[in-house]
């Protein structure tokens, strides 16, 4: 099992609420690093909470940097999307814009089939080397049309860009994002042990890092934050660089089965996505016995078939679902000779 530290800055400041009261009534003066033993701790653990890098983390620059961590953080000038909820003549319920943070750019879209049981869900991640994309990227995608044939709901989600936040902030993200689902799980008709997620490029990196790194969850934590982060499988199409930095380094035995898909000719050595990367975290993988399937477009065992079709069997068997199209193979009655 996955094992679960949570955020550490927040364990290490979880005494803030009583700090704030003592700081009115303390003749010491300002509850900093140099005095207290818990921000002294997280000035270690994350410098960059430091804003103005003096050394000393002081109680407004640690709650200024948890906030950021939760989701609230960046300079924001773009106005709140309004959440809007439809329902299709199949009875598939689509929400746009559901908010799980308070940046405007912390939203998701999700398609939720009828259904009596709570379903599956896959959610994809967009690319755009963390300065740009949108959601509306996996309104396209393949695999929704076979998400939600399954019976299977599908999302896809925003995320701060570097302008707004540091790379850890923007993992947290997707965190975040996995946690609001959960939370809402009931309400959506979920079942919020079978989650799926995959993302091209950067969104490829994100969704290793929710696979690799462990359980931001804190029981102990209220709203949101006392959710799992956990996912049940993951994915990554062009895996790119950077991925062994912020993805690939937390990974460890018992995590999430990856699923990678890369086109990009051995030839383009300059390519961000060149398929060395995703090479990498393959061997990662079979290095520490963690599930794993890697089809390339070029090279000796070059992949010619349809990567949706191999993306949808290994995704759902690892959420326990049943594919359509592959019964309709196998209740096919063998011809009569």
């Amino acid at each position: 099992m996955k094992k679960r530290i949570g955020v550490k800055l927040i364990s290490a400041l979880g005494c803030v609420a009583v700090v704030v009261v003592m700081l009115a009534v303390n003749a010491q003066g300002e509850v900093t690093s140099k005095n207290n033993r818990r921000l002294k701790a997280a000035l270690k653990q994350y410098p960059a909470a430091d804003t103005n890098k003096d050394g000393v983390l002081t109680m407004s620059e640690a709650r200024a940097y948890m906030a950021r961590q939760l989701g609230g953080g960046g300079k924001d000038t773009e106005k709140q999307a309004e959440t809007v909820t439809k329902t299709d003549a199949d009875g598939t319920k689509i929400i746009t814009n559901a908010h799980y943070g308070t940046h405007s750019r912390q939203v998701m879209d999700l398609w939720l089939p009828k259904s009596k049981k709570p379903t599956a869900i896959v959610m994809y991640i967009h690319g755009g080397g963390f300065v740009g994309g949108d959601k509306s990227h996996g309104h396209r995608q393949p695999m929704k049309a076979k998400c939600l044939a399954a019976n299977v709901a599908f999302a896809t989600m925003n995320y701060r860009f570097k302008k707004h936040a540091s790379f850890p902030e923007i993992m947290m993200d997707g965190a975040r994002a996995i946690q609001s689902l959960r939370a809402n799980a009931k309400q959506l008709n979920i079942d919020p042990k079978r989650i799926g997620v995959y993302g091209h490029s950067a969104g490829a990196i994100m969704s290793l890092w929710l696979g690799f790194h462990a359980d931001v969850g804190r029981r102990s934590a209220r709203g949101i934050a006392r959710y799992s982060s956990t996912v049940r499988v993951v994915g990554g199409l062009l895996t790119p660089t950077g991925t062994d930095s912020l993805a690939l380094r937390y990974a460890s035995r018992g995590d999430a089965p990856v699923f990678q898909y890369n086109e990009i000719p051995f030839s383009k050595i300059k390519d961000v996505h060149h398929p060395k990367h995703a090479i990498a975290v393959k061997a990662k993988c079979d290095a520490l016995r963690i599930p794993s399937v890697l089809l390339l477009r070029d090279g000796a065992n070059s992949f010619t078939g349809d990567p949706v079709a191999e993306q949808v069997k290994f995704f759902f068997k690892y959420l326990g679902v049943v594919d359509p199209d592959a019964k309709k193979t196998t209740d096919k009655k063998p011809a009569k000779k």
